[in-house]
């Protein structure tokens, strides 16, 4: 009998070991939105990720059989798809033997235009037809053009 407890205690304890689990957490620092759900883009620590507005920071820990990187990357995007995220930004990711953890940045991009380039900055509207010019710099104010060095004579040797 007491070969056949080991032995079940030993069995219960090598499945218990095998199990794994992954746990997230997330600090809300923007504004959250609908669940997302497309990919999440993985941006990872030391490059450059297009602009984005922050949303929250993130955390995924992975236990156990959850202690690596595919784990950990999955609980980290589906932590961002829930709160509306489209990219995780700053991605970083430690990997133990028991454990692993990723923090990031849980962002939505910002609209991009056509080529995946930033959207153009904002012109001014055009002036209305009709309407009075506003003065230029450098541009008196009735309009009257003058030389550079009007009206700053030099006090010179006479």
């Amino acid at each position: 009998m007491k070969i056949s407890f080991r032995l079940a205690a030993s069995v219960a304890l090598a499945s218990i070991a095998a199990c794994g689990h992954t746990n997230t957490h997330r600090v809300v620092t923007g504004q959250t939105g609908a669940p997302h759900r497309g990919d999440v883009a993985l941006y990872m620590a030391g490059t450059s990720a297009p602009p984005f507005d922050e949303v929250a920071i993130v955390q995924a820990v992975g236990n156990g059989a959850h202690a690596d990187l595919e784990h950990v990357v999955a609980g980290l995007k589906e932590e961002a798809a829930r709160l509306g995220c489209n990219a995780l930004a700053n991605v970083k990711i430690d990997q133990g033997t028991n454990a692993a953890s990723g923090t990031a940045i849980c962002a939505r991009l910002r609209a991009q235009a056509p080529g995946g380039h930033a959207p153009p900055p904002r012109v001014a509207p055009a002036a209305t037809p009709g309407a009075a010019p506003s003065p230029a710099a450098g541009v008196p104010a009735d309009g009257a053009s003058r030389p550079a060095d009007a009206g700053s004579e030099e006090a010179g040797p006479e």
